[in-house]
């Protein structure tokens, strides 16, 4: 669905360039839209603290 809908999901430019977020049952997941679909930055669990884990990687 994302892959073929690149804009869905929210934009979150403070987290970075062209990046986006939606969740999925108790998953966050990070993507940011290319030519060929989306390119999964990240899926975190929504109790963690996602700034953190963005920051250390």
């Amino acid at each position: 669905m994302y892959a073929a809908n690149q804009l869905a999901g929210e934009a979150r430019p403070d987290i970075g360039d062209n990046v986006r977020v939606f969740s999925f049952e108790r998953w966050v997941v990070f993507f940011r839209p290319i030519d060929e679909g989306i390119e999964v930055l990240s899926v975190v669990d929504g109790a963690r603290d996602y700034r953190d884990h963005l920051r250390r990687r």
